[in-house]
């Protein structure tokens, strides 16, 4: 179904459709609409700025005032394939370059297994673990909640 019989966010063949009823909520007295899109994984960067789309007005009975608009993803997603398999392969290439011996392999391993050992710990709540693991600054706890909490107004 189209955005034009349904309501809500609806995503199909890379695109998503969006229908809103707002009554009273006009295009003749000076409102507008947009919906403002993020990657899920990009939600708490701050220097990745959302995508906004406005969206078009028409007056629909029986509550009268419908906001609706369609957003191609489809590319968006594309690109961002394109992008992390171009990063894969830079990082392969580089790794390629780089050979290690079989003692510096192995003291990386051990060293990768015990770091993954103490985060688990961390994640569990093994206390004596927590002056082990950094911990980000509160500042930027600060700054999460407050991004969150703009957001949702």
């Amino acid at each position: 179904m189209s955005c034009s019989t349904r309501f809500g966010a609806v995503e199909a063949n890379g695109v998503v459709s969006f229908g809103l009823w707002l009554p009273w909520v006009s295009v003749a007295d000076g409102n507008a609409v947009t919906v403002k899109i993020i990657h899920e994984a990009d939600q708490f960067l701050q220097g990745l700025p959302a995508q906004e789309f406005r969206l078009a007005h028409s007056v629909r009975a029986p509550y009268g005032d419908f906001w609706s608009g369609t957003v191609p993803v489809a590319g968006f997603l594309a690109g961002k394939l394109v992008s992390h398999a171009l990063l894969g392969a830079a990082l392969g290439a580089l790794g390629g370059a780089v050979e290690l011996g079989f003692q510096a392999r192995s003291l990386l391993q051990i060293a990768a297994g015990a770091v993954m050992i103490v985060l688990a710990a961390d994640l569990l709540g093994v206390r004596a673990v927590r002056r082990v693991v950094p911990q980000p600054p509160a500042s930027w706890g600060r700054k999460t909640r407050s991004a969150r909490t703009r957001g949702s107004t």
